[in-house]
Parts: C-alpha cells; sequence; structure tokens
C-alpha cells in the first residue's frame, strides 16, 4: 500500500493460500492499481504483461495526513 502513496507500479505475487495477500492482490488488479499473478504462472511471461499493463494509480494526497501524524507523534 506503500508504494501507491508514491505512485511507483508494483507487482504483487500472493503466497498461496494466504488469503488476505490473495484478496488484496485481487482487489488492487481490479483497481489497475497493482498487477497480480500467480507463484506458478511463467514468471517471464507475466512480467512482460506488467510492462504493458495498463496502471491507472490513485491521486493520493499524502499532505491532508499530515495532522493526523503530527498529533501521533507528539502523544509519543
Amino acid at each position: 500500500m506503500e508504494m501507491l502513496s508514491v505512485k511507483k507500479r508494483t507487482v504483487l505475487i500472493p503466497t498461496p493460500g494466504q488469503t488476505e495477500q490473495e484478496y488484496l492482490a485481487a482487489h488492487l488488479l481490479q483497481q489497475k492499481w497493482s498487477y497480480t499473478f500467480n507463484q506458478q504462472d511463467d514468471f517471464s511471461a507475466q512480467l512482460q504483461q506488467a510492462d504493458t499493463f495498463d496502471y491507472c494509480l490513485p491521486d493520493i494526497d499524502a499532505h491532508k495526513y499530515e495532522p493526523v501524524i503530527a498529533g501521533f507523534l507528539q502523544s509519543l
């Protein structure tokens, strides 16, 4: 998720049986925020697909969280 805030293209390969990873990878692929494939897939072919994938990264305004972060740090 951190990669989204810095607008970096990502490729996710969820660990089989890790439902959280599988769910998140599928969700991010559906949103076109990340490319994903399974471990048993052809790695080279999938990386070529990722290279031409139509990423639509979200526009995240990181500055709007500064007051929350500052408040949290002050509470420490």
